[in-house]
């Protein structure tokens, strides 16, 4: 067969900047290829954006994947920034967090846009030369970063601020659930309602009412 053949030994770094890193999804990688030669240590979660010219933070070469809890959901270290790119973590008021509290992450540094064309979105993202991510995150004493949440991802519904990622992890805790999609749909009453695309595990199905109970 020719999927025997594969050997991939040779690769030595795999960046995964996915939205989000899930650990179970890198897991789950490593157990499907190490057959195939693929090393422990050759998947790096990472974050990025386009506004920065791609990537921002990236574990050293060699780091494992260390994972984290943070608001009851489990994270992968994304490393700590690279060259001379800077990474605050910022509360609503525009102040700074503490080292281990959560917030917006603004950035800055040389690779770093220096605005879009529409100025409208300037005047929203870019603050005295800072682009506003709209990426939540935590900083630890280390200087390592953590990603939980895209502000843009957060469901607006009876006036509380819901988290699709929160959903999804909860929605994947189900026994029969591969797979779980959460997005927000307009709703007259409640601003925006939560809608949940579910794909279940081969041989299962899965019921809506059940997964409400869930």
């Amino acid at each position: 067969l020719v999927e025997q053949q594969i050997d991939l030994s040779g690769l030595d770094m795999l960046f995964v900047g996915a939205e989000p890193v899930r650990p179970n999804s890198l897991r789950r990688f490593y157990e499907r290829f190490s057959n195939y030669g693929l090393h422990p240590n050759t998947l790096y979660p990472v974050y990025g954006l386009a506004e920065a010219t791609l990537i921002v933070t990236s574990p050293a070469h060699g780091e494992p994947i260390v994972t984290h809890t943070v608001d009851g959901i489990e994270v992968p270290s994304v490393g700590r920034p690279l060259g001379d790119l800077v990474v605050r973590v910022v509360r609503e008021d525009g102040s700074d967090c503490d080292t281990g509290e959560t917030g917006e992450l603004w950035l800055q540094g040389a690779s770093v846009s220096e605005g879009y064309l529409d100025t409208e979105a300037n005047e929203e993202l870019f603050q005295d030369g800072w682009l506003r991510t709209g990426d939540v995150g935590v900083l630890d004493a280390h200087g390592y970063l953590k990603l939980t949440d895209r502000t843009k991802d957060l469901i607006k519904s009876g006036g509380e601020w819901i988290s699709s990622v929160d959903l999804e992890n909860a929605i994947m805790g189900h026994t029969a659930v591969q797979e779980a999609a959460v997005i927000a749909v307009p709703h007259p009453k409640w601003a925006e309602r939560p809608l949940a695309v579910v794909v279940p595990k081969p041989g299962h199905s899965v019921d809506a009412a059940a997964l409400r109970e869930f």
